[in-house]
């Protein structure tokens, strides 16, 4: 297998890579809005909410644990998970920060009407 030469490029774009990756998937988007909502939960009661087997689930946990956006706790039989609001809280400021990149295409028509959105 090929290695990854995501260590080539700058620190920064790093970092801004893996919070999209941890932000690219609906199920790691529920997961992180049932913890912001519930706090503390148990693997068990995250399943719940998901269509998905537990061992995607245990794919997408991990992600998010290897993006550092939640903290986890075994306390037997169970896994608890809870955000890591220090490090989600960098990780808004990071995005923010990138996003303002690109503030000059905005256009003001699309922000008064963000619903005119069309796909080219």
């Amino acid at each position: 297998m090929a290695q990854s030469k995501q260590n080539l490029y700058a620190p920064d774009d790093q970092y801004t890579s893996n919070i999209c990756r941890a932000f690219s998937h609906s199920a790691r988007i529920q997961i992180l809005k049932q913890l912001q909502t519930h706090g503390s939960l148990c693997v068990q009661v995250i399943a719940k909410d998901h269509p998905i087997s537990h061992e995607a689930l245990s794919n997408h946990l991990k992600i998010l644990r290897e993006a550092h956006l939640v903290v986890w706790e075994e306390r037997f039989p169970f896994t608890f998970y809870a955000i890591h609001k220090t490090n989600m809280q960098r990780a808004i400021r990071h995005f923010k920060a990138f996003l303002l990149l690109f503030e000059d295409l905005l256009d003001e028509n699309l922000i008064s009407n963000p619903f005119s959105l069309s796909i080219e």
